[in-house]
């Protein structure tokens, strides 16, 4: 026996698609804003990449999800759990790790 969803799978996804979507939106703006800030202020850069990837990672997962409608459930669940591992890597790695990374090196300097 299969379980198959009715059309109202799709409007869970739109209203979450359309918050998260709302969210980048608007921090892009800021991130395009914030992006001439002096040097002292100096993680916009890595949180501007943060945002224009993710934006990338979650544009190409919408066309490849809706490119996939004729293949099954199965290829829908595969690319959004793709899009978000993809968006988790993103983050741990643009925002994450270069703070660690200061945090251990003037912990060894100050050695």
């Amino acid at each position: 026996a299969t379980i198959v969803c009715g059309e109202m799978m799709y409007a869970g996804l739109f209203i979450t698609l359309g918050y998260n979507g709302i969210l980048l939106l608007f921090i892009m703006y800021f991130a395009f804003r914030t992006r001439n800030v002096p040097e002292n202020y100096n993680e916009t850069k890595f949180i501007n990449l943060t945002i224009y990837s993710l934006a990338i990672i979650w544009i190409a997962f919408i066309v490849v999800y809706y490119g996939t409608l004729s293949l099954g459930l199965t290829f829908h669940s595969i690319s959004h759990i793709l899009a978000a591992i993809s968006s988790a890597s993103v983050i741990l790695a643009c925002l994450v790790i270069p703070k660690m990374y200061i945090l251990i090196r003037t912990k060894l300097k100050n050695n």
